[in-house]
């Protein structure tokens, strides 16, 4: 018994050392949010959803949702017919500068924010994002693609290749991962939290890597879900298998020396 809790306090050291090492290296983020403009939102709704942005962001944003030692870089997409780059790639370090950045989430003060209208063009919303995040200079740990959407594509323009707006959206979020990209959603209202939204959303998102949430609407269950989500996608960074293996590989030098001791 004896032996067998040296070797235990042995292997409880060692990952102590490596998660120690872990908190120590600061992991790089680059979270693209995507966000939907289209007829179906209607402009209050999509000011209550601009709105959920800011309160979060402006909410000791960094301090309560960003892992200490992570570098978080934001950006921010209108998505409808078409695809805006509304807010570029912008370094977040502390809660002043997070409230700073919430403080654009607001179509009066970012006229990329603005409301649209239109159609639904997420394959192509895929796309844009996914490619900023692989030619910026940023060369982030944890890549992330989150979209908020109330529903089905029903275009994709440039983006199409032939397919319908459905698996086209799909295939960019394949394609989104493939290059080592996350992509995440929350779908909200009727049309996505009932059983062929629901479907919609997990093949999105299962072809994108990632998860996703629902709220039943914009103007009460949306900035819950959403902080949940963004807490959620900021904090899943796996540890690298590199430094799992150093684990394991202490741990077991430490078995080994025991029972060397114990001969």
């Amino acid at each position: 018994m004896k032996t067998l809790k040296t070797a235990l306090k042995g292997i409880a050291t060692a990952a102590a050392i490596s998660l120690s090492a872990a908190s120590a290296n600061a992991a790089v983020i680059e979270l693209a949010l995507v966000i939907d403009s289209s007829g179906s939102i209607g402009s209050t709704n999509y000011n209550a959803q601009l709105d959920a942005y800011k309160n979060i962001f402006q909410d000791d944003f960094f301090t309560n949702v960003v892992t200490s030692n992570d570098e978080l870089y934001v950006s921010a997409w209108r998505f409808s017919s078409g695809v805006t780059e509304a807010i570029s790639w912008t370094h977040l370090t502390n809660d002043t500068e997070a409230a700073a950045f919430g403080g654009l989430f607001d179509g009066g003060v970012t006229t990329g924010l603005s409301y649209t209208s239109g159609t639904t063009n997420t394959a192509q919303a895929i796309t844009d994002a996914a490619n900023s995040i692989t030619s910026n200079s940023i060369d982030g740990d944890s890549l992330i693609i989150d979209i908020s959407t109330d529903g089905f594509p029903n275009v994709c323009g440039n983006a199409c290749g032939g397919e319908s707006a459905y698996d086209a959206a799909i295939s960019a979020a394949t394609t989104a991962n493939s290059n080592g990209i996350t992509v995440n959603a929350i779908g909200v209202g009727d049309a996505l939290t009932n059983a062929s939204g629901q479907n919609f959303l997990t093949s999105l998102t299962t072809a994108g890597g990632g998860f996703f949430v629902t709220a039943n609407n914009f103007s009460t269950d949306f900035e819950a879900a959403l902080r949940t989500k963004l807490f959620r996608e900021i904090n899943d960074v796996e540890v690298s298998e590199p430094g799992t293996l150093a684990l394991f590989a202490i741990g077991l030098a430490g078995l080994a020396a025991t029972r060397r001791k114990k001969a």
